[in-house]
């Protein structure tokens, strides 16, 4: 699965954009934590001529990520 959120570091530590996870669902019993260490950014984080979606209101989280990948430096 893929999943879109965004949360309280987006803009300051991290892409405003938001930040994407892949997960495994192929047997959603058996998923029983997300590792944000492998948040990464999407690819319009790092060019202006790409666009990308938006997440979703229901994963706007109500507190700051602080792991996986920050904003990007772009020369």
């Amino acid at each position: 699965g893929y999943i879109l959120f965004k949360d309280q570091s987006n803009g300051n530590q991290t892409y405003g954009g938001g930040r994407a996870l892949s997960i495994d669902i192929s047997d959603p019993g058996k998923l029983n934590y997300v590792d944000f260490n492998m948040a990464r950014n999407q690819s319009c984080a790092y060019s202006y001529f790409c666009t990308c979606p938006f997440s979703p209101e229901e994963n706007i989280l109500p507190f700051a990520v602080t792991a996986g990948e920050k904003t990007p430096h772009i020369y």
